[in-house]
């Protein structure tokens, strides 16, 4: 989701730079915050839907070989395995953009664009996050901060 940002000022280049640099990165981490701070319970026992006949039967056998256990244990931060989704979200500025990224594997079927039919409903997207910042009026309050540093 991308926000706009107009301001309607005698602004200069440099200092509108610096602006929309601190308003992103402050933004983008109000919404990690949110991204960490909702976390669902585990869905619950049987909620597991096979989308396919073709899917399951690749699972069955998974699990015949011994590829699939269960019940799953979640790896800790002691063993290796699932990356802890809420330590592995970043906020890096790329050129003129500043990005909020996951280095989680699975994070966008947990909360991006293509998330799992298990986690809809229990699980923000990053997009709803930004909507929830947005719409709690965080964002003008961030801008106005930071046009308020920048003139003081």
């Amino acid at each position: 989701m991308d926000v706009n940002i107009k301001v309607l000022a005698d602004v200069s280049l440099d200092k509108y730079r610096k602006l929309r640099e601190v308003v992103t990165t402050a933004m983008a981490n109000e919404v990690m915050a949110v991204l960490k701070r909702d976390i669902p319970r585990p869905p619950p026992r049987g909620s597991m839907q096979f989308k396919s006949e073709r899917q399951r039967r690749f699972v069955m056998a998974a699990k015949k070989r011994g590829d699939i256990v269960v019940p799953y244990v979640r790896a800790s931060s002691k063993t290796q395995g699932s990356a802890h989704l809420q330590a592995s979200y970043r906020v890096a500025n790329e050129g003129e953009s500043v990005v909020l990224y996951s280095d989680a594997p699975y994070a966008q079927y947990v909360v991006g664009d293509q998330q799992a039919a298990i986690h809809q409903g229990r699980w923000k997207t990053g997009a709803m996050a930004v909507e929830e910042v947005v719409q709690s009026g965080l964002l003008d309050d961030l801008v106005a901060q930071a046009i308020a540093n920048m003139e003081g």
